[in-house]
């Protein structure tokens, strides 16, 4: 049984844990393959925790990107690694790029993204996903975590900042990112 003593990771941890042993099956893009995660996790009885996983598709931007953050920060936990704090000038860097990605239809990274980080944050890793309105919170970050490259920069030892940005376009489809920071 996983015990935490930060009693507000508890919940995320719960429902991150669940949404890794339960798995996905609705199709969405995160730009690479998709690998198993349940091996990284032994779960015990959690009876409420897919319940409280569904995020409603009507939530705004940014109640959206504050649970990613902190289902972020519940993989990073369950997986040993130390929480990362929001950054202002991430979220504004990752908000820019996934309104340009709702606006363009066309799921892609930032180029040199790096190039655009504030000089006072050492440029980490950025992950880009697209799926539907409808996904939950912790079925995005789960998409990230199933993906090899995007479970890298979730999981970078040296990554002390996040920025989480997130838009949908006409059409429902929903763009996510994440920038971190060293």
């Amino acid at each position: 049984m996983l015990t935490l003593k930060p009693a507000k990771f508890a919940t995320p941890i719960a429902v991150t844990i669940a949404l890794i042993a339960g798995g996905i099956a609705a199709p969405a893009q995160a730009q690479t393959t998709s690998a198993n995660l349940s091996s990284d996790i032994e779960t015990t009885n959690d009876h409420s925790s897919q319940a409280s996983s569904k995020a409603s598709s009507k939530e705004p931007n940014a109640v959206r990107a504050e649970s990613i953050y902190i289902y972020t920060n519940g993989v990073r936990i369950v997986n040993g690694r130390k929480p990362v704090r929001r950054s202002p000038a991430l979220n504004h860097l990752s908000q820019d790029w996934a309104d340009h990605l709702a606006q363009e239809g066309e799921l892609q990274h930032r180029p040199n993204h790096w190039e655009y980080y504030p000089s006072s944050i050492p440029a980490g890793g950025e992950n880009v996903l697209q799926a539907w309105d409808d996904y939950s919170n912790a079925q995005l970050v789960k998409m990230w975590a199933d993906s090899p490259g995007h479970r890298k920069n979730l999981l970078d030892p040296q990554a002390k900042s996040v920025g989480i940005g997130v838009a949908k376009d006409k059409d429902g489809k929903l763009f996510a990112v994440q920038n971190f920071g060293r």
